[in-house]
């Protein structure tokens, strides 16, 4: 980028256009990790059901001790063994790529919607988090008896790091959402 040579590209052994095997857009070659912390290293999970907040939990680790809390105070009673095995689930949560095909108008529009879940994780590494938002139907998709799906039945919106607007799949998410309940 900014040079005035131009540049030749080539692959030992390699005979075509390499044109199908390099892309110049930046989007493409970052990593498309969400989470990739082990569960040693998280300090703070924070996981907000926007919809039904009283769902939303924290986990928190202090010192070697789990604490978990609901919306109004820490649980005095749950499955530690399932927290530890919910936390592994963080080790590798991707998104599927970039929403690029989209107008701002439409992106902002859905950024001002309420989300579905924000997920939060604080690790020695710093913050991440994600927010999720329905994405629209596409055209054409319908149940069994040829009704449209309310929206996208495979994949959502998501607001990562409150800056970039990707594509995720429910497939990734589904294990991670869960309630409160699920840990008593």
């Amino acid at each position: 980028e900014g040079s005035s040579v131009p540049f030749l590209t080539h692959l030992e052994g390699f005979r075509g256009y390499l044109t199908p095997r390099f892309n110049a857009n930046v989007n493409e070659w970052r990593a498309r990790s969400i989470f990739r912390s082990q569960p040693k290293d998280i300090k703070r999970l924070e996981v907000t059901d926007h919809k039904t907040p009283e769902n939303s939990f924290l986990i928190e680790m202090v010192g070697g001790d789990i604490l978990l809390k609901d919306y109004n105070a820490a649980l005095q009673e749950f499955d530690t063994g399932k927290v530890r095995l919910y936390l592994r689930l963080f080790q590798n949560i991707n998104y599927e790529g970039f929403e690029e095909t989209k107008e701002p108008e439409f992106i902002d529009s859905v950024k001002s919607s309420v989300p579905l879940y924000t997920f939060k994780v604080i690790d020695q590494n710093g913050e991440q988090s994600i927010s999720t938002y329905l994405k629209p139907n596409n055209k054409g998709a319908n149940n069994a008896e040829g009704v449209p799906f309310p929206h996208d039945m495979d994949r959502m919106y998501g607001l990562l790091n409150d800056k970039d607007f990707v594509v995720v799949q429910y497939q990734t998410f589904d294990p991670i959402t869960q309630t409160i309940n699920y840990f008593k």
